[in-house]
């Protein structure tokens, strides 16, 4: 089976309980905590003080994590 003709019998699935969203429901897990409006304000600052600078330089100039620092 394809996997997105198992995402629409998924979709179809939730229309048939009552649920109207396609969107993605909320999981358990550890939510993301250190992409926050300051930490993106620091990786900006850093990056426009040196826009040759690597990320994981980034990363320890700013005390931001290395794959926070990836995704923002």
């Amino acid at each position: 089976m394809k996997p997105w003709v198992k995402q629409e019998y998924e979709w179809l699935n939730r229309f048939k309980r009552g649920e109207m969203s396609v969107e993605g429901q909320p999981r358990c897990g550890r939510p993301s905590t250190n992409i926050t409006d300051e930490n993106v304000e620091k990786v900006r600052q850093a990056v426009l003080e040196d826009r040759r600078q690597a990320i994981d330089e980034s990363s320890e100039v700013t005390g931001v994590s290395l794959s926070s620092c990836q995704r923002i």
